[in-house]
């Protein structure tokens, strides 16, 4: 996967491919393959050999051997027939984060909270989701979210695109 890529970066490539970042919604969706009830992008039950992921000093077994990142495809994809939707990078997405922002928003599609000069203060952070080869098993959910500074760039995020058909 392409690491070391801010939000701004992305976004940038998005705009020279004339592709875009998902909206959140639309990489929970992908990950779950539309079932609100999965836990992970395979199912219920635990990653083990099913995502890249740390399973650090008496953490669970893993037949993982990437001291980082995995090369896409090393793992069986999930019930939506994408890889990597849990585990070795974040990825970007679309959304300014707000931590309570699915508590007030749209039931269905909701396209995150907008930034406007009144909202500029607390939207400061872009939503990241999926975790990485450095997170915790329990990190791996479909619903997980984390945020960073559109202008930050780590060796385990990345992104992915989506193109409206």
């Amino acid at each position: 996967p392409v690491v070391l890529v801010s939000w701004n970066g992305a976004a940038a490539f998005c705009r020279w491919a004339a592709l875009e970042l998902p909206t959140e919604a639309q990489w929970e969706y992908a990950c779950k393959d539309g079932a609100r009830e999965l836990e992970y992008p395979w199912g219920e039950g635990a990653p083990i050999n099913k995502a890249n992921f740390w399973s650090g000093p008496g953490g669970v077994a893993q037949k993982d051997r990437w001291k980082y990142t995995s090369p896409v495809g090393a793992f069986l994809p999930g019930a939506s027939g994408l890889y990597d939707m849990a585990g070795n990078v974040w990825e970007w997405c679309q959304d300014w984060y707000n931590s309570f922002y699915y508590k007030s928003s749209p039931q269905d599609n909701p396209q995150g909270p907008k930034r406007t000069e009144e909202t500029k203060a607390e939207l400061k952070f872009r939503a990241i989701r999926g975790a990485c080869w450095s997170d915790q098993p329990k990190r791996l959910r479909g619903s997980q979210r984390a945020s960073l500074g559109p202008h930050q760039a780590f060796g385990s995020v990345g992104f992915r695109l989506v193109r409206e058909e």
